[in-house]
């Protein structure tokens, strides 16, 4: 994704970002995963709703491995969304801060650590993570202190994968 995305075109973003972010040749050689969160249940402040949640999308070079245990994944691109914005692997000043996953006999993700965080030049912050069995948080920090933030516990959603 070239640039930082906020608004209504989040969820289409996440998704496009992912096609952007590698070369025709390379995205033919490249696996995709992704995850879906449920609707946040708790929110604080305003900007994120009950209609948002997490979503996040990696490609790799080959497909996860079977039986991984809080294996750290060093995607080719990434992309995620906390409902009100999205960023990744090529949006400036962005992190991913943590990225560990387990999988099954099968190679599908079983437990997942995601953490990713992004600043814009109006030095706005927003973050996004999500844990298996534990929680997905989304929260936008403005410049002038204001905040808003969306959580749901359990916070399992849906993973798409090969």
């Amino acid at each position: 994704m070239s640039s930082f995305t906020t608004g209504s075109a989040v969820q289409v973003a996440v998704i496009a970002a992912l096609g952007c972010a590698a070369s025709a040749a390379a995205r033919a050689q490249t696996v995709q995963y992704s995850y879906v969160g449920p609707n946040y249940t708790e929110i604080v402040g305003t900007g994120i709703t009950t209609s948002d949640h997490i979503r996040f999308a990696m490609m790799l070079a080959a497909p996860l491995a079977p039986n991984l245990t809080h294996a750290h994944v060093r995607p080719t691109a990434w992309v995620m969304s906390n409902g009100v914005a999205a960023f990744g692997s090529s949006t400036p000043k962005t992190k991913l801060l943590a990225l560990l996953v387990s999988t099954d006999e099968n190679g599908k993700i079983i437990r997942w650590n995601i953490q990713g965080e992004a600043q814009t030049r109006q030095h706005e912050q927003f973050l996004a993570v999500t844990q298996s069995n534990s929680t997905d948080l989304g929260a936008e920090v403005m410049p002038n202190g204001v905040y808003s933030a969306g959580v749901n516990m359990p916070g399992n959603g849906t993973w798409t994968s090969p």
